[in-house]
């Protein structure tokens, strides 16, 4: 405000719901040169446009004089939601093999209407290593916006590892995402598991190396013997020539239980060939006996 032979120049500043302000109601501005100022801090509990809905009234009086003077002015006002991160995490897969390479995605996105910077950053870890694959692993987000940082994770030693990705705004936020990464290798499989494979292979490869016309053979040890029920006797007769009846009995080895007659042995071992024998004798002498006769 300026001007000549003003005074008692005061400012008022009007607002809505959603703003306050201080100092509160009118504030008295001192002239130099004819020419002064006055400065409100207001605070928004609001986002929001508010264009139109601030005023500013100044009044003052003429020096000397009767006069009054007021003039009020609308004021806009923008009020701009701070920058507000948020962080997610997506795995291409989170079950690898030992030296098996997978991605991982971090989105960043800013939901405020103000920029911020950021940092994204991989936890470092025995189990695995990563490089930075597409992307900007640090800079500046304007609100609204999102960026995503894409990082090459590749498995170097079996067991399972926590997979966490963090960043860090400049507004103050840190954030973080972890996933389970299942690293299976030399390590988490043990030797047993390779050893138990190996036998199955060999196992198969016996089998598929036995010629088709090699019949396998089994020994059996030859002296399990089976009773009959009720032994069966056979008798054989002849008369010699003083007529004395000569009579052989023999076992149920050459004959069944119902009187039919088994397969004679063909190896000169076991007690069917031995009472053959006999029996052959004992008609042979009888067949002698009578020529002499």
């Amino acid at each position: 405000m300026s001007g000549d032979g003003i005074q008692n120049v005061e400012a008022t500043l009007s607002t809505p719901d959603g703003l306050s302000c201080s100092p509160s109601g009118s504030q008295t501005i001192g002239l130099s040169d004819g020419s002064g100022s006055a400065t409100f801090d207001c605070t928004a509990d609001a986002t929001g446009d508010y264009t139109g809905e601030v005023s500013v009234s100044i009044t003052a009086d003429e020096s000397g004089g009767t006069n009054t003077y007021s003039d009020t002015r609308q004021a806009g006002l923008d009020v701009l939601s701070p920058a507000s991160l948020s962080l997610t995490t997506s795995v291409g897969s989170t079950d690898l093999d030992d030296g098996e390479t997978a991605t991982v995605d971090a989105v960043v996105h800013n939901s405020g209407d103000t920029s911020t910077s950021y940092t994204v950053s991989v936890a470092d870890s025995d189990g695995y290593s990563y490089s930075l694959a597409s992307g900007t692993a640090s800079g500046d987000i304007a609100g609204g916006t999102t960026t995503t940082v894409t990082y090459d994770i590749t498995a170097d030693t079996g067991g399972d590892y926590d997979l966490t990705v963090t960043t860090d705004g400049g507004n103050g936020q840190s954030l973080s995402e972890t996933d389970t990464l299942s690293v299976s290798g030399s390590s988490s499989n043990g030797g047993d598991s390779g050893s138990g494979e190996t036998t199955t292979e060999a196992t198969t490869t016996t089998e598929q190396d036995t010629p088709e016309s090699e019949t396998p053979t089994a020994t059996v040890n030859p002296t399990a013997t089976a009773e009959p029920e009720q032994p069966t006797t056979a008798t054989a007769e002849s008369t010699v020539t003083d007529g004395t009846a000569a009579t052989a009995t023999m076992a149920d080895s050459v004959g069944g239980t119902d009187g039919e007659s088994r397969d004679e042995p063909t190896a000169g071992s076991g007690p069917g060939f031995t009472v053959l024998v006999a029996v052959i004798a004992l008609l042979s002498a009888a067949a002698l006996a009578r020529q002499q006769s």
